[in-house]
């Protein structure tokens, strides 16, 4: 009877073992769409390394054109493209061996009204938000890690997304505030210098409120530049920017807020 006992405890701890660990899923960042017209967006608010990736539509189906994936490096690779049913996950299939994860890339549009894209991300239950992996660089794996700068709190500031301009000017919006309380934003310009002409915040409220971004002169790449939000507004809901790069082909501007 207590081999018996022993084989059954033995069997059962072995199935244990067996068993994959559950998925630390976090709801990491959304980008919104609407029904009139398809939309180019990019979401960069990724920590550390993540194992997997899922996309629930919210509001409306979402159809669209293609995901892409941006990995450290540069590199970048389509990882999806159809519709996203409302209340189902669907989950994203990540090359093996294409480095960490940076960012995804979307070009979507509502199927009806308006509707949103949220981003869950297995991250080992390390939670949301920007932290520098160990012995590894910065946001976004550019040079200039913002946490040697002044003022900078790595406890106090987290990733937004990450918006891509060219050498003529163009407007691209930046989902990932999300109705967070947020008293400053940081931006950084990666893969060379940027000029932007303006940043728009949309509240929580409705309200809107245009700010200068550096007296519209030149960023320097790897150097966070800080914006004040003015008055006693603090739930941003997302902001846009009116940016072009400096000499460079394209930037890329990593937006961060200090909450």
């Amino acid at each position: 009877m207590q081999a018996l006992f022993v084989a059954v405890i033995a069997a059962a701890f072995s199935a244990a073992v067996a068993q994959p660990a559950l998925a630390a899923w976090e709801r990491t960042g959304s980008v919104s769409f609407d029904s009139r017209l398809e939309r180019e967006t990019q979401f960069g608010g990724f920590g550390y390394n993540v194992n997997g990736v899922q996309l629930y539509a919210v509001g409306s189906d979402i159809a669209c054109r293609t995901v892409r994936a941006r990995f450290g490096g540069g590199n970048t690779r389509e990882v999806w493209s159809g519709t996203l049913r409302v209340g189902r996950a669907t989950a994203i299939d990540l090359p093996r061996n294409a480095g960490p994860l940076r960012g995804l890339e979307f070009i979507c549009m509502a199927k009806n009204g308006s509707g949103r894209i949220d981003i869950m991300a297995d991250n080992d239950g390390r939670g949301s938000g920007w932290r520098p992996e160990p012995g590894g660089p910065g946001p976004g794996a550019y040079p200039g890690r913002p946490d040697d700068q002044a003022g900078w709190d790595r406890n106090n500031w987290v990733a937004l997304g990450t918006a891509r301009f060219g050498n003529r000017e163009g407007e691209t919006t930046v989902d990932g505030a999300y109705g967070r309380h947020i008293r400053q934003i940081g931006i950084r310009a990666a893969g060379g210098d940027a000029s932007c002409r303006a940043m728009v915040i949309r509240y929580t409220n409705g309200e809107r409120q245009v700010l200068d971004v550096n007296g519209r002169g030149v960023m320097r790449e790897g150097r966070l530049y800080r914006v004040d939000l003015p008055g006693n507004r603090r739930n941003v809901l997302r902001l846009a920017l009116a940016c072009q790069s400096v000499r460079a082909p394209a930037v890329s501007i990593q937006v961060y807020a200090n909450k």
